[in-house]
């Protein structure tokens, strides 16, 4: 059974607000990764890239697009951008009367009425986070609601496209490998051991994995592991001993893939 990479705890804490909504204003990257729950990125301005399953494209002002439960996706963006990102419950979904299991929909599209819609959300959110009052809870919940509504009934792919697509091999032994190296990215991994594992070449794994994530195994495997070490440095561990707990053995080779892939040194994530 494959585990989901991402689980939205946070959708969790609050069953009158099952959402996750925040607007991007800083460079990232992320790792791929997949969950049940539904995502929309509405963009305002700027430029970002989307890995969404074997597809890379540009999303530029005004572009949304709707990412689908259990579909591969990363996000790449530099610093002249703003988003809103809107993560949906699927259980809200289902309660509503819209089950959006295995619902594929548009990669990509410009339509004003959405777009309005995104930021109705994002509005609602930010007016219930400075006065988390019943009303602006229920507030909130109505413009999700329609949000969800709108790019069921308009934005959705016919369902023979979403069998066949969820269906692909590549894609889930890509999962596979994704899913052994969240629990596994402190160990001594090979490309071999990986290939073994998905029953491939490496030659094979290799060329389908950068398809469905847009970056190597091992560079996906080292931004992984500086991604958690950041974590640990900012809760108050030593730059070697993160280092080390997530699998580099070098700790000038750390440094400078930390740099290459974050963007920052591993000094500025103790400062900040």
């Amino acid at each position: 059974m494959l585990t989901k990479h991402e689980v939205h705890h946070e959708t969790k804490r609050d069953s009158l607000c099952p959402f996750i909504i925040h607007p991007w204003v800083k460079g990232g990257n992320l790792v791929s990764n997949w969950h049940s729950n539904v995502e929309v990125i509405c963009t305002l301005w700027g430029e970002l890239t989307l890995q969404y399953d074997d597809e890379t494209m540009t999303l530029n002002g005004g572009d949304i697009s709707v990412i689908g439960s259990n579909a591969l996706h990363r996000v790449t963006a530099g610093h002249t951008k703003e988003y809103h990102c809107i993560i949906i419950d699927s259980q809200f979904c289902k309660e509503n009367g819209i089950d959006t299991d295995g619902v594929a929909f548009e990669k990509k599209f410009v339509d004003s009425n959405t777009h309005t819609l995104c930021c109705r959300v994002a509005e609602c959110y930010n007016t219930y986070v400075s006065e988390p009052k019943e009303v602006n809870v229920a507030k909130l919940r109505a413009a999700v609601l329609l949000l969800l509504i709108d790019i069921f009934e308009n934005h959705r792919i016919p369902d023979t496209y979403t069998a066949r697509a969820r269906n692909n091999t590549s894609e889930q032994y890509v999962k596979n490998v994704i899913s052994y190296l969240a629990g596994r990215y402190m160990e001594k991994v090979t490309l071999d051991r990986l290939a073994e594992m998905c029953g491939v070449t490496k030659c094979h794994l290799s060329r389908e994995f950068k398809k469905y994530t847009g970056q190597t195994v091992m560079t996906y495997l080292n931004l992984l592991r500086c991604k958690n070490a950041q974590r640990m440095i900012r809760d108050g561990s030593s730059i070697t001993e993160a280092a080390i707990n997530v699998g580099f053995d070098d700790l000038s080779y750390f440094s400078k893939t930390y740099k290459r892939l974050i963007g920052t040194t591993p000094t500025e994530a103790k400062g900040g």
